[in-house]
């Protein structure tokens, strides 16, 4: 019970219980993020960064291009590279990240010899930016966790070292086998499409599970086996997605937006659009319009 009380959690050099005997570990966090969350654009100099989704959908720029990771996915920095969330922020979800010494520079890299951490630097470069990491990376972090939190233990650098080693282990290890049959997963892919389509209409998992002829629960099952998230999830993320490209046209109001999109009141559209987006439409609008007037000018 404990565990799911915490709403954040984190293991850094200033922490308390942080400790210096395994310096190639530099931060563990856990955090349940409640609504969007303010991530500016920022750098790990001399330092990997591994931020892994547990539950929900978070979107990731790096030079200029987007990285979607769902539930399950690791998404992955390189030493001293700027990353941000989307727009400078992060969607609601829960969320671990690890951030440790580059092995190429750290001599004592989890007791590796020059040519394994050599070896482990050139994969770990090699990654795609986003890696299916499986639902079991949630309970390795937890007993990383578990043992930094142990001040007793004898071997408690080894336990570290050796839960560090088989998080990685599961990051370079071969893709994960897919456990909903093809056949369900073009039928959801093609409902994915249809509800991109038009959001506006008022879909229900009761209906959407007919289309695929399974039961609700069954459906809810594999939906978020598929897309990493909820199928309520999914189309507020499409609706929000789609009142950003509305808001960039001025002509639409806030209102009619949130008519369009299917919502019940501006109120209730103008709160679910912060929860996502950090801001509201209003200050979306602004924003992105500044930043047109700003490209028509050529300014940075």
């Amino acid at each position: 019970m404990a565990d799911r009380k915490r709403i954040r959690w984190i293991y850094k050099p200033s922490a308390p219980f942080y400790d210096p005997r395994v310096p190639e570990l530099i931060v563990l966090g856990h955090s349940r993020i409640a609504k969007a969350l303010f991530l500016p654009e920022h750098a790990h100099e001399g330092s990997f960064e591994l931020a892994y989704i547990e539950r929900g959908a978070v979107t990731w720029e790096t030079g200029g291009v987007e990285y979607p990771t769902r539930t399950g996915q690791f998404y992955r920095s390189l030493p001293g590279e700027r990353h941000r969330g989307k727009l400078n922020y992060i969607e609601p979800c829960t969320i671990w990240w690890m951030e440790f010494a580059d092995p190429e520079h750290a001599p004592e890299f989890l007791r590796l010899s020059k040519e394994e951490r050599l070896e482990l630097k050139r994969r770990l470069t090699d990654l795609p930016r986003v890696i299916d990491g499986g639902k079991q990376a949630g309970e390795r972090f937890r007993l990383l966790r578990q043992e930094l939190m142990r001040d007793d233990h004898p071997l408690k650098t080894a336990l570290v070292r050796l839960h560090m080693l088989d998080l990685l282990r599961l990051l370079l290890g071969p893709p994960k086998e897919r456990r909903v049959p093809e056949d369900i997963r073009g039928e959801l892919a093609e409902l994915a499409r249809e509800i991109e389509r038009r959001p506006e209409r008022r879909w229900t998992v009761p209906d959407m599970a007919a289309r695929l002829r399974v039961s609700p629960s069954h459906f809810h099952r594999v939906f978020r086996e598929v897309h990493g998230m909820s199928p309520a999830r999914f189309l507020s993320e499409v609706r929000i997605e789609r009142a950003c490209r509305m808001l960039e046209e001025p002509r639409h109001s806030i209102a009619f937006i949130a008519q369009e999109l299917g919502f019940a009141t501006s109120q209730y559209f103008t709160s679910v659009f912060k929860k996502y987006r950090g801001v509201t439409p209003g200050e979306w609008r602004e924003a992105s319009l500044a930043r047109r007037e700003r490209e028509r000018r050529g300014s940075p």
